[in-house]
């Protein structure tokens, strides 16, 4: 087994890419995760709800129609994608585009949890009575709300990962210009299509045979 993946290229190309943004995609998750879910329990007002309410959409929506949304987002002839364009910058058919993908796919599993735990009542409590016995800011958090809620965000990094491995649909619209292009590189491990559409691509697409496609 080992030596069938030294041996092949483009499998040894599509997990050197996964693990790369997989890692970048867990990157974001803990930087955002814990920010937004803290901002959501505990800020007041109207806008949490709206920011909880737009980290949601992807829960909602299915993932070509999400897909479709954040290319017409963040594509060449929108808004973010024209303002790029002068600088060489893309956030579509390239590597950033797959764990940006990745990344907003598995948001809203990251941050519900989270959310919850900063929420609990046991945990304010917890950090209020500590507040009154004088501890500081930085104690509380490093004593009191980091340990509570470690085993919280383990579980969310663990279901933002899945789901960021799970999101074949939004990462292929965004991150690789085409079906066969996406075969030609390689692609992501988590994007190689293993149903009937990459089987009846193949059967197409003699030249493509080698390759080696998977569910």
């Amino acid at each position: 087994m080992i030596d069938l993946i030294l041996n092949e290229p483009q499998l040894l190309f599509s997990l050197a890419l996964t693990a790369k943004t997989c890692l970048v995609t867990l990157a974001l998750f803990l930087v955002a995760g814990p920010l937004a879910g803290y901002y959501l329990a505990r800020a007041p007002g109207v806008a949490p709800r709206v920011l909880g309410f737009i980290i949601t959409i992807p829960l909602v929506f299915p993932p070509v129609a999400l897909g479709y949304m954040l290319l017409t987002a963040l594509g060449r002839t929108s808004l973010v994608g024209g303002a790029l364009e002068p600088f060489g910058l893309s956030l579509i058919f390239n590597e950033t585009a797959v764990a940006l993908a990745g990344f907003i796919a598995g948001l809203p599993l990251v941050v519900r949890p989270l959310q919850a735990t900063f929420a609990s009542p046991r945990l304010i409590e917890l950090e209020e009575a500590a507040r009154i016995h004088g501890a500081g800011r930085r104690d509380v958090f490093l004593r009191i709300t980091l340990p509570l809620v470690r085993p919280s965000l383990a579980a969310a990094l663990l279901l933002g990962g899945l789901k960021r491995l799970a999101g074949v649909h939004v990462c292929c619209m965004i991150g690789f210009e085409g079906l066969e292009q996406l075969l030609r590189k390689g692609a992501d491990a988590g994007l190689l299509f293993g149903r009937m559409t990459c089987l009846e691509f193949l059967k197409r697409n003699h030249e493509l045979s080698p390759f080696v496609c998977w569910s």
